[in-house]
C-alpha cells in the first residue's frame, strides 16, 4: 500500500512537470509563429495601412514616451507589449523598431485553453489509472509475500520445524524462501543446541552440588565426633568445589566474545618449554618435548596455553606412558599412547560435555574449548588416532593473508 501510494505520487509529479512543460513550449511556438506573421504581413501591407486596407494593429511610439494610433480597428485602448484581453477577446502586441504591432490571436488562445484542459484531464486520468492499475499490481505481486509473513507467524518455539512453501517459478521469491528456509535451519539448530547445552550443564552441575550437600549432611551427623569422616568430607567438598570451579571458568571462557582478541607474537619452542616445565612439576608423569624446526607466530599466549593444556591433561588422562610434544614449522603437536579413539567417534569428542569414557571423570568440555578457541584464533585442529596405537591432536597455525 505505502509502495503504491510513493509510487502515485510520483507519477503525479512527473505527468503535472510533463504537462507543465508541453503547454509552455506549445504556447511559445504559438506565439512566436503569430509574432513572425504579424511582421511579416506587415512588411508586405505596409502600403495598404494608409488606404485603410490593413486589418492590424499600428502604434507608432514618439521619443518622449507618448504615442499615435495609426491604425486600431480593434479600439483597444490600451497599448503594451504582450497578450492583451479585452472582453472574450486577445490581442498580442509586439514592438518592432518605434511601431507597437498587434493582431488579434483569440482563436490561438482559445487553442492553448483547450489544450491546457485537455492536459489536466490527461494528467487526472493517468493518475486515476495509475493507482488503479499499482493497487491491483500490488495486490497480485504482494499476495506471495503476505503468504511467507502468514506463513512466518505459524513458526513458534514450540515447534520449529515448520518451512516455507517453494514458488513453482525459481524467481526472487523462490530464492528469497530458500534463504528463510537456511535461516530457520539454522535457527533450529541454534536453539536445538542450546537446548542441549542447557541440559547437559544442568546435569553437570547437580551431580556436584548434590555431592556437596551428602557430604555437608554427613559432617552435621558423624563429622564433630569422627575425625575421619571429617577429614574424608572436607577432602571431597574441596574435590567437587574445584571441579564446578574448573567447569564454571569453562563455560565463562567459551562464552567470551571473540571479537579484538590481542594477538602477539609467540617463539614456539620457548612458550611450549617453558609449559613443559610447569606441567612436570604438577603431573606425576613423563612429558618430553621434540623441536623438528622451531617458528615465530603470531596468536594469544593465554589462549593457546589453555588450549595446550587441556590437549595435555586429555593424554594424560587417557595414557599411561609418556606425553609427547612435536614442533614442527608452525604445528604443534601433543601424542599420546592410550587406547586410541574409533574413527565414528572423533568428531563427536569436540562437542560439549561429550566423553568416551565416564570412568575418567572430567566434564567433556576440555577438547570443545580447544575447538572454540583455535576458531577463534585461525588454528586449525586435526586428529590423527588408531585404536591400541594413540591419538595425536595438531594444532596447525594458518598463515595470516
Amino acid at each position: 500500500m505505502k509502495l503504491t501510494i510513493i509510487h502515485s505520487l510520483v507519477l503525479i509529479a512527473i505527468i503535472t512537470f510533463l504537462s507543465i512543460i508541453t503547454y509552455n513550449y506549445v504556447k511559445a511556438v504559438f506565439i512566436e509563429n503569430e509574432r513572425k506573421n504579424l511582421v511579416k504581413k506587415f512588411i508586405h501591407r505596409r502600403g495598404r495601412m494608409w488606404m485603410g486596407l490593413y486589418e492590424n494593429i499600428v502604434i507608432e511610439i514618439s521619443p518622449d514616451g507618448s504615442y499615435k494610433v495609426l491604425r486600431d480597428p480593434y479600439n483597444l485602448e490600451e497599448y503594451k507589449e504582450g497578450i492583451v484581453r479585452k472582453g472574450d477577446e486577445y490581442f498580442l502586441i509586439i514592438r518592432e523598431g518605434n511601431l507597437l504591432l498587434g493582431k488579434e490571436i483569440t482563436p490561438v488562445m482559445i487553442s492553448l485553453r483547450n489544450l491546457k484542459a485537455f492536459l489536466i484531464l490527461i494528467s487526472l486520468v493517468g493518475v486515476a489509472g495509475s493507482m488503479f492499475v499499482g493497487f491491483g499490481m500490488s495486490n497480485i505481486f504482494l499476495k506471495p509475500l503476505r503468504k511467507i509473513l502468514s506463513d512466518l507467524k505459524k513458526i513458534l518455539p514450540e515447534d520449529l520445524s515448520i518451512r516455507l512453501p517453494y514458488s513453482k517459478s525459481r524467481d526472487e521469491l523462490y530464492f528469497l524462501v530458500s534463504r528463510i528456509n537456511e535461516m530457520l535451519d539454522r535457527i533450529e539448530r541454534a536453539y536445538r543446541a542450546q537446548e542441549r547445552f542447557v541440559s547437559d550443564v544442568s546435569h553437570e552441575l547437580r551431580t556436584p552440588v548434590t555431592t556437596l550437600l551428602g557430604y555437608i549432611k554427613m559432617l552435621k551427623r558423624w563429622g564433630k565426633e569422627n575425625e575421619r569422616v571429617l577429614k574424608e568430607s572436607l577432602d571431597a567438598m574441596e574435590n567437587t568445589a574445584e571441579d564446578m570451579k574448573d567447569l564454571i571458568e569453562s563455560l565463562l571462557l567459551m562464552t567470551k566474545p571473540d571479537v579484538n582478541i590481542p594477538v602477539e607474537k609467540v617463539d614456539l619452542e620457548k612458550f611450549v618449554q617453558s609449559l613443559v616445565n610447569k606441567w612436570k612439576k604438577r603431573y606425576s608423569r613423563e612429558i618430553r618435548l621434540k623441536v623438528i624446526k622451531n617458528e615465530i607466530v603470531k596468536t594469544n599466549p593465554e589462549y593457546l596455553e589453555i588450549m595446550l593444556n587441556a590437549l595435555v591433561v586429555n593424554a594424560i588422562k587417557y595414557s599411561e606412558g609418556p606425553v609427547d610434544l612435536v614442533i614442527d614449522n608452525r604445528r604443534v603437536s601433543v601424542i599420546d599412547r592410550g587406547p586410541g579413539i574409533p574413527e565414528g567417534k572423533q568428531e563427536e569428542i569436540f562437542q560439549r560435555f561429550r566423553r568416551l569414557s565416564r570412568e575418567k571423570g572430567g566434564h567433556g568440555i576440555g577438547l570443545s574449548i580447544v575447538k572454540e578457541l583455535a576458531e577463534r584464533l585461525n588454528i586449525e585442529v586435526k586428529l590423527k588416532s588408531k585404536i591400541g596405537e594413540g591419538s595425536e591432536f595438531i594444532l596447525n597455525f594458518r598463515r595470516e593473508g
